[in-house]
């Protein structure tokens, strides 16, 4: 092959295969002969102008010019391939302007150029390389590995900063942000005298920058510095930042078992008006044995007006404090028959782990006079904590009985909790005399069933059984505007079937398949078969969904027989995993469906479908530096699952998966979308713990009132079309349900995700 057909290939060939054979080649041929074929064609756009440029630098001939070029372009792949070709040649003396070029390139909208301009700067010999490659994480979405490609130079190049910031005591870096992060990286507490001071003199006036800077002292701070922490905290009357410096003494307890001077002070706190100053206050008296505080800790416990958030607060601190004197403390308190059941209920969960046996025994007497046949203060929750504790609390209920409501719920949470613990399953099942779900019924079993779904079913129990991921009802029925497509819509069913027909179709679904969702068999001619729903037929192909919603394409030239099969695709035998009890509440769900009462789907307007990331999912790592915001950036390993809400439009939090688990921190994360028709700001309505809650439009945060229920949010939507809503729910400390609906008719809900 000649240097024309070679650099032709080189240049315009669409298979990879050819063009890497071609490189090869290039190798072994003489430079001069190989530019000249190369730079004898024309270049019709950037593709070819990067394999041109590639080319050369194959022949170690780097042509800088068309790789400056390449910078410039609009597409952000070619400026990436541009930088990454003078990255390579980076220590070639003869290039001018390579630091120009690298310091536009770290505030290119792209994070992927913003990567390749920091690794260019980490091959170039400049003094400020450093506070220029910081300036990439201004202004951009989080993205994990330009994160790692600061934290690396920041490292790398430390020499270059970090020797004269301790000379001349000055921040080098454009911002205090930008000096906590480089300080971060490489593990010392550059700066620390010099900014305590700052916020002493009340220089710094953000309030989220002085949680950026009690975050970082809890992670390097010395105990000195964590005492002047606690000092700040005192000396200031705002909340918030009392929040921020408690936290992090918190975090420093917690995270590096340090503590500072003068620990005694936190008892100051402990008449703080605010819950979650006090609380977090509490957390301290008990983890810093602070023993001054036990007398002002009981008297809050001994007070029938404390409140729950409290009351829980306290009694954390005082097993925390621990010795003879807690345990004394508490059995008088549990032991006084004037002691509320709230308050006893507490005892039992604080003691479930220190000492189970003992809790697990008072546990089942509280469970067995539960008020209104419910666990209202978490016992059941408190012992699935812990395998320890689980296993007293079996060892005791397989010795009692349990009213079955009470056992129910224990059943249902235990059954669902992540462990799903059979001892304790078995002595629900057995204390409570639960039995299993017969699979048909007679004439007059389907009458005693009837009977007994109008007088002890609940719908709401009910639709938490039908959201239940193993029975797949959700995944193949919608109930309006949400859910599968592969089953009937639901939205109505309670008010046009029977209640008999109910039953039957989830005992027997083959007996009560509706017109049009029977079965179809598709036989090919090379022995394969599909079963499943017709989407759509021409003359050339047929689609056909199967059970788990993939679309399949088959060409009706290979296809040997079509037929309807009498059996239903609901497997037979799905609902053979319930009790009794449980079917029970899913017939008494359905048969609500559509008729008036709060499971008729509204006009209401709420964000119906949802996006949410599994449990323990893969994340950058850069929660420490951005918080909750890092669920809004891009990020290969996040996997979104389908989440749909309730009929009434609610999201119940405890079926959301726990995301991100972070030493006492949890994250639960949902998106969804919105169609914005009109530019502007546009109203929303959130339900749920504003505290516990947050809410960002397209990657920014929304401000939401604290300590509301029910906030009404406006949003600046300064673009037209589809725009992404996050929730993220601090899990640790959120419960009950939220929320999202639309309240501007220039914003729609995109239920079809």
């Amino acid at each position: 092959m000649n240097s024309q057909a070679l650099a032709e290939s080189l240049l315009f060939s669409e298979e990879n295969i050819v063009r890497e054979l071609a490189t090869a080649e290039l190798r072994t041929r003489k430079p001069d002969e190989m530019l000249s074929a190369l730079n004898s064609f024309p270049l019709k756009d950037d593709v070819h102008v990067v394999r041109r440029v590639w080319a050369t630098q194959a022949l170690n001939r780097l042509d800088i010019g068309l790789a400056k070029q390449l910078t410039k372009s609009k597409s952000h792949k070619a400026r990436a391939a541009g930088l990454r070709a003078i990255y390579y040649d980076a220590s070639n003396k003869k290039y001018k302007n390579i630091l120009s070029i690298a310091k536009e390139a770290v505030s290119d909208p792209s994070p992927h150029v913003r990567l390749w301009g920091v690794s260019l700067l980490a091959q170039l010999d400049d003094p400020k390389t450093v506070p220029i490659a910081l300036r990439a994480l201004e202004g951009i979405e989080p993205d994990d590995f330009l994160d790692f490609a600061v934290w690396s130079i920041c490292r790398e190049h430390r020499d270059r900063w970090a020797d004269e910031m301790k000379e001349k005591g000055k921040n080098p870096f454009a911002n205090l942000s930008q000096l906590l992060f480089a300080s971060s990286a490489i593990g010392e507490r550059l700066g620390a005298d010099r900014i305590l001071t700052s916020l002493t003199e009340g220089k710094i006036k953000d309030d989220q920058t002085v949680w950026d800077i009690a975050n970082w002292m809890a992670n390097e701070g010395s105990p000195a510095h964590l005492s002047k922490l606690l000092g700040l905290a005192s000396e200031t009357k705002s909340f918030t930042r009392q929040h921020a410096y408690l936290n992090a003494l918190l975090n420093a307890k917690k995270l590096r078992k340090i503590n500072p001077s003068g620990t005694e002070r936190i008892a100051s706190f402990l008449n703080n008006e605010n819950d979650t100053v006090f609380g977090v206050a509490a957390q301290l008296a008990g983890l810093w044995k602070v023993e001054s505080s036990r007398p002002a800790l009981e008297k809050i416990l001994n007070d029938d007006r404390a409140s729950p958030v409290r009351s829980k607060a306290v009694l954390q601190a005082l097993i925390s404090l621990g010795g003879e004197k807690t345990n004394s403390y508490l059995n008088q308190l549990f032991g006084d028959p004037k002691t509320p059941y709230g308050r006893k209920a507490m005892v039992v969960t604080g003691q479930s782990k220190a000492q189970p046996i003992l809790a697990a025994r008072r546990a089942v007497k509280l469970l067995q006079g539960a008020p209104g046949g419910k666990d209202k203060f978490g016992i059941y929750a408190a012992f699935l904590g812990n395998r320890g504790a689980t296993r007293a609390l079996a060892t005791e209920i397989s010795q009692a009985n349990l009213p079955e409501p009470i056992a129910l719920q224990g059943l249902q949470l235990a059954e669902s909790s992540p462990t799903r613990p059979k001892e304790l399953i078995a002595a629900i099942q057995k204390a409570g005399g639960l039995k299993p779900m017969k699979m048909s019924l007679s004439l007059s079993e389907m009458a005693t069933m009837i009977e007994r779904v109008g007088k002890r079913g609940d719908a709401a129990r009910g639709e938490s059984i039908y959201r239940r991921e193993n029975l797949q009802c959700v995944a193949c029925h919608a109930i309006g505007e949400v859910g599968g497509v592969i089953g009937p819509n639901m939205v109505s069913i309670g008010a046009s079937a029977p209640m008999d027909y109910l039953i039957e179709s989830l005992l027997e679904p083959s007996k009560k398949i509706k017109e049009g969702y029977h079965t179809n068999l598709v036989s090919l001619k090379n022995g394969d078969a599909h079963a499943g729903g017709i989407v759509s037929e021409s003359k050339t192909e047929l689609v056909i969904r199967d059970l788990t919603g993939k679309h399949n394409r088959i060409a009706k030239a290979d296809i040997a027989s079509k037929t309807i099969s009498p059996v239903s695709l609901m497997p037979v035998g799905l609902t053979a995993q319930l009790r009794e009890d449980e079917f029970v509440d899913l017939v008494r769900f359905m048969s609500e469906l559509g008729k008036e009462g709060k499971y008729k789907t509204t006009t209401n307007r709420f964000a119906r479908s949802w996006e949410v990331l599994p449990a323990g999912s893969r994340n950058p790592g850069t929660v420490h530096h951005y918080g909750a915001k890092m669920f809004t950036q891009e990020f290969s390993g996040y996997k979104w699952k389908p989440f749909y809400a309730m009929v009434g439009g609610a999201i119940p939090v405890e079926e959301v998966p726990v995301a991100l688990k972070r030493i006492a921190d949890e994250y639960q994360v949902l998106r969804t979308y919105v169609e914005v028709t009109k530019a502007g700001k546009h109203k929303i309505r959130l339900k749920g713990d504003s505290n516990h809650i947050e809410l960002f439009l397209d990657g920014e945060p929304i401000e939401i009132p604290s300590d509301r229920k029910d906030s009404e949010l406006e949003i600046d939507c300064k673009k037209t079309g589809k725009r992404q809503l996050m929730l993220v729910l601090l899990g640790a400390r959120s419960s009950g349900q939220v929320s999202l609906e639309a309240l501007s008719e220039e914003l729609t809900m995109v239920n079809s995700l």
